[in-house]
């Protein structure tokens, strides 16, 4: 009988191991089963919802941080338009004037452009109603158009001290809080009252609506006048500010001497009884209110408009005077002695 055959000899181009596994088959190789498979999916996912999660939670706790001490804010409110040379705001003024039981609102638009020392641009109002006035470094003007007319007197050092008042009719309250004083980085806290919020006992204040992301609060001056202001949480900057005036108390003494002069005894007295009638709610509402703004060279030269006559004055007071007496002027046309300004920022003032 033939012997078992002999074993097969191997084979040498596919050498195997003992004991090794057989190898796999190509497909197989290329396919890795499901559960070794990369997981980038899931771990995107999850840096996403760890990422919307972290701007949730850091939104809420800017939003629902608790206001800081009143006087802090006012400081740092101080501090920020102290430190910046220039303030560029847009916004709307609301106005709601009461006289006895009858009461008026209106609505104007208003932008000032304001570079240290002295330079000054408003804008407020439209068509007739439009006031413009401008402080070039050399001369202001303060351009009526319901009147044709464009008051001019020389500027002052700086916006806070052009005199008669000036600074009133851009919406200061002087004494104590003066958004002037404060753009011009001059105002100061002596003497005023500062509290969080607004008072509860005062139901207008309390009632107007906050701009979002601010913190609020009241300064009360030593006359009793009432201001709330809005800052935002950020650059310290007033949002929106809002108080509830007497007309007659708001007069200064040029003012009063102005009244005085044109009306007398019981004509001045009549003046003053209608005056104090006069109550007004003042919302200022800053939709842009940029510290530290570049503003170029040529918002702060001046013009008249041809057809406008332009009534010289020593002060404010000195060019209203000579308005209410029919004084008259020169036609429009370039303004004199106040040479455009030529864009460099200003030294800050010591404070």
């Amino acid at each position: 009988m033939p012997g078992p055959d002999p074993p097969a000899a191997p084979d040498e181009t596919e050498p195997q191991e003992t004991g090794s596994p057989p190898a796999a088959p190509e497909s197989a190789a290329e396919a890795a089963p499901p559960e070794s498979a990369p997981r980038r999916t899931p771990c995107l996912l999850l840096a996403l919802v760890g990422l919307v999660a972290g701007g949730v939670v850091a939104l809420a706790l800017f939003v629902l941080a608790p206001q800081p001490d009143a006087h802090k804010l006012f400081d740092q409110m101080l501090a920020a338009y102290r430190g910046s040379a220039s303030v560029h705001a847009r916004g709307k003024l609301v106005t709601e004037i009461t006289m006895g039981k009858a009461a008026s609102k209106t609505e104007s638009p208003f932008e000032l452009s304001y570079q240290r020392p002295n330079l000054l641009r408003l804008a407020s109002g439209q068509g007739l109603q439009a006031v413009t006035m401008v402080s070039n470094g050399k001369h202001v003007f303060m351009e009526l158009s319901f009147m044709r007319k464009v008051l001019r007197m020389p500027a002052a050092p700086t916006v806070s001290d052009l005199p008669g008042g000036f600074g009133q009719s851009l919406g200061a309250n002087r004494p104590g809080m003066d958004l002037i004083a404060l753009v011009d980085g001059r105002q100061h806290g002596e003497g005023l009252e500062v509290v969080s919020g607004t008072p509860a006992a005062d139901k207008w204040l309390s009632s107007v609506p906050a701009p979002p992301r601010t913190w609020t609060i009241t300064v009360t001056d030593p006359k009793g006048l009432t201001t709330a202001l809005w800052l935002d949480r950020r650059s310290h900057a007033v949002r929106q500010s809002a108080a509830e005036v007497s007309m007659v108390e708001q007069l200064t003494e040029e003012q009063r001497k102005l009244l005085e002069d044109s009306a007398r005894g019981d004509q001045m007295k009549a003046v003053l009884e209608q005056f104090a009638q006069h109550k007004a709610k003042v919302i200022m509402r800053f939709e842009v209110a940029e510290l530290g703004a570049a503003i170029p060279p040529q918002t702060f030269a001046y013009q008249p408009p041809s057809g406008f006559s332009v009534i010289e004055g020593t002060s404010p007071t000195d060019a209203a005077r000579r308005l209410m007496m029919g004084g008259g002027g020169a036609g429009g046309g370039p303004a004199t002695g106040g040479a455009a300004p030529t864009g460099r920022k200003p030294a800050l003032p010591a404070h």
